[in-house]
C-alpha cells in the first residue's frame, strides 16, 4: 500500500520590533523611496533602524500574500518583553538597560 506524503506547511518567521511604531519615514513620499533613504542629505541615524523595521513588516506583508496559495506560512515575530537571558553577564545596571 502507497502512503500519501505527509505535507507539512513551511513556515519562515522575522524578527521584528514594535519600534516601526517609531519610523518618521518622510522618503515614502519620494518618488523612489529607497533611493532615497541613500540620499546623504536626507539622512537621520535616529530614524534609519525604525525605517528598517518598517520595510521589514512591508516586505512580510508582501511576501504573506505572494505565498498564500503554496501553504507557506510568512510571520513577523516580536520578541519584545520575552524572558531570555541576553543581559546575563552584563549586571544589573545592564540588565535595567536590557529591559
Amino acid at each position: 500500500m502507497v502512503r500519501e506524503p505527509t505535507v507539512i506547511p513551511s513556515t519562515n518567521g522575522l524578527t521584528d520590533s514594535l519600534v516601526h511604531y517609531l519610523a518618521g519615514f518622510p522618503e515614502h513620499a519620494a518618488p523612489k523611496p529607497i533611493r532615497a533613504l541613500n540620499d546623504r542629505a536626507r539622512f537621520r541615524s535616529l530614524d534609519r533602524y525604525p525605517v528598517t523595521k518598517l520595510i521589514e513588516i512591508f516586505i512580510v506583508h508582501k511576501l504573506a500574500r505572494l505565498s498564500k496559495a503554496s501553504g507557506i506560512v510568512v510571520s513577523a515575530v516580536n520578541p519584545a518583553f520575552c524572558r531570555s537571558e541576553i543581559g546575563r553577564e552584563a549586571g544589573m545596571l545592564g540588565g535595567v538597560i536590557v529591559a
